[in-house]
């Protein structure tokens, strides 16, 4: 029972912090700044996730295309679905393996063993009844803005496991090797059950990360969606204070590249670059010129 309230607030605190991430991602904010807050601080009465929804619409921030509320749930609770049934095939082999080479109390092991399936089935349930509609949805998005608002956090999603699973894999390596090393050299303090429970996490990261790059990103389908993605221009940033515009003149030696070009100079009404007449994207923030 203390398993299950436990892992009932990991999976909400990790939906908020996730959700933190991936909004904070399709700002433009420092989504990781921001992420790594809502654990590290989130003690004082919750004030990073406050913060952020107060900083939210403050300053700079990339304009989001419709759809953002049905983005968030996939990919916040696709992490979340995923990363609860991982966290319990870990926990399920870590245990296991203890088992075997210590001294387990059965009736422990029995409850370990049902909450780790009752949270596999779970995860993989939420997790596949979200993201396998959302995967076969997003090639078909015919808005080349509410496409490329979706990759950039089906992206995102991916990359994030990625990254994580692999510092994950780092931490328990390191301390599989020193357990082994520590066996090897005699150490008389160290005990097998001391480490023999990294194999759980470290399998289980080696298996996200072989399933997401093997199986997503190195796919075709995957790279015709990037290739799309990458001639999408960026949505423009808005709450950013323009440069002051000055009238003073131009000297003529500024002035040639404008008559060159054609056109006359103006200016951005998003972020008050110059511009030259024919241009129909901002260079400096990629906001979609008018007139």
């Amino acid at each position: 029972m203390e398993l299950a309230v436990f892992i009932g607030f990991g999976a909400v605190a990790a939906a908020l912090m996730m959700w933190v991430y991936f909004d904070a991602m399709e700002l433009g904010k420092p989504a990781v700044g921001w992420a790594v807050a809502q654990p590290l601080l989130g003690w004082i009465l919750f004030a990073p996730l406050i913060l952020y929804v107060i900083f939210r619409e403050h300053g700079p921030r990339r304009v989001i295309p419709e759809g953002g509320a049905q983005r968030q749930v996939t990919y916040v609770f696709s992490f979340v679905g995923f990363g609860m049934a991982a966290f319990a095939v870990s926990l399920l082999i870590a245990m296991s393996l203890v088992s075997l080479v210590g001294d387990v109390d059965s009736q422990d092991y029995r409850k370990t063993v049902a909450s780790s399936l009752a949270m596999i089935v779970l995860g993989l349930l939420l997790w596949a009844v979200i993201w396998f509609p959302a995967v076969s949805r997003l090639p078909s998005i015919m808005e080349d803005d509410r496409f490329r608002a979706s990759f950039y956090l089906h992206r995102g999603y991916i990359y994030t496991l990625i990254a994580l699973s692999a510092i994950v894999a780092f931490i328990t390596g390191l301390w599989l090797l020193a357990g082994l090393l520590s066996e090897a050299f005699g150490v008389g303090d160290v005990a097998t059950e001391d480490w023999i429970w990294t194999l759980g996490p470290l399998l289980v990261s080696f298996a996200v990360i072989a399933l997401h790059f093997g199986g997503y990103v190195r796919t075709p389908a995957h790279q015709a969606m990037q290739s799309r993605f990458d001639s999408i221009p960026p949505p423009p940033f808005v709450g950013a204070v323009p440069p002051p515009v000055t009238t003073e003149a131009v000297a003529p030696s500024a002035a040639q590249p404008a008559a060159a070009h054609g056109g006359s100079a103006h200016f951005c009404s998003q972020c008050g670059g110059s511009l030259v007449e024919g241009q129909r994207f901002c260079p400096n923030c990629g906001a979609a010129v008018s007139g």
